[in-house]
């Protein structure tokens, strides 16, 4: 075998365990994102149960203060003058997701507008890419490696806003996450302060519930974990999302890697016709000088 050929088919056997590791991934992505998908219905059902728990300790409040002395219910506060925005942006750990966290922060901060705004980054990627646009962020956390670990990040993203929203309330929170397709919009701006009240429906022909919390704590404390579902899903949608892109990646690195190995044995192919036209020349030549 000639060292050019053997080159070659070194080359190949290199493309051909790339394009095993490019199959490999895509199809831990596709497993993930369709994990993510399933979590999905769960944390829906979680949000409907506790959006008619808000709607019926509406009521409640209602009938404890039909004079409306207490109509501004919590969370709902107007922020103070000069308050900054809080923005969470749910971008990715890994890599091979394309453009997906530049899309993000360009998408949130052209939300921003000209607030000054704070940023809290899920995903180590998304918040290096933040602190080389000068972002520098209040928080960054690791995205979850897991659907099943969505929970304890949003209690952990819950728990690192408190101390914002303690010393003033902002202008507004909003969650900034990417959605996997069939979304209509690939990033959302899911708003989360100041709480809508307004969309949840009060029950009218039913009698208000019966409660041992005062009206507006029972308020607050519901409107705290609907936030959680909320994030919860932004979580998933994003998780999903990411690997939704990585799958895209992927495809496109495995027509690349295919294109690359037949151009390879293509090569191969001819470098052995070449080989074989020699030797026959040789074998030929030999045979012509035998006989003379």
């Amino acid at each position: 075998m000639s060292t050019r050929r053997g080159e070659l088919q070194a080359r190949i056997a290199g493309v051909r365990q790339l394009e095993a590791v490019v199959g490999a991934v895509r199809g831990m992505a596709a497993s993930r994102s369709a994990e993510a998908r399933a979590h999905l219905p769960g944390v829906h059902a979680c949000a409907a149960m506790l959006a008619q728990a808000i709607g019926d300790a509406l009521a409640l409040a209602g009938a404890a203060d039909p004079a409306g002395a207490a109509a501004q219910p919590p969370l709902q506060a107007p922020a103070a003058p000069a308050t900054p925005r809080v923005s969470v942006v749910i971008g990715s750990d890994q890599g091979f997701v394309g453009t997906f966290n530049e899309r993000l922060l360009d998408t949130a901060q052209a939300g921003a507008g000209a607030h000054g705004t704070v940023y809290y980054i899920v995903g180590q990627r998304a918040a290096a890419l933040a602190a080389e646009r000068g972002l520098a962020p209040a928080w960054s956390a690791p995205m979850a490696a897991h659907p099943g670990d969505v929970a304890a990040l949003a209690t952990r993203l819950a728990h690192a806003l408190e101390p914002q929203l303690a010393a003033a309330r902002p202008a507004a929170l909003s969650a900034w996450h990417a959605c996997p397709p069939p979304a209509t919009s690939p990033i959302r701006e899911l708003r989360l302060l100041p709480f809508d009240y307004g969309r949840f429906t009060r029950p009218a022909h039913r009698q208000p519930p019966l409660a041992s919390l005062p009206a507006p704590l029972l308020l607050a404390r519901l409107a705290e974990s609907y936030i959680h579902t909320q994030l919860c899903e932004a979580l998933l949608q994003s998780f999903a999302a990411e690997n939704e892109a990585r799958m895209r990646t992927m495809l496109s690195a495995r027509d690349h890697v295919r294109a690359t190995l037949a151009r390879l044995e293509m090569q191969a192919g001819r470098e052995r016709q070449e080989q074989i036209t020699n030797e026959i020349i040789e074998l030929g030549a030999a045979g012509a000088g035998e006989e003379a």
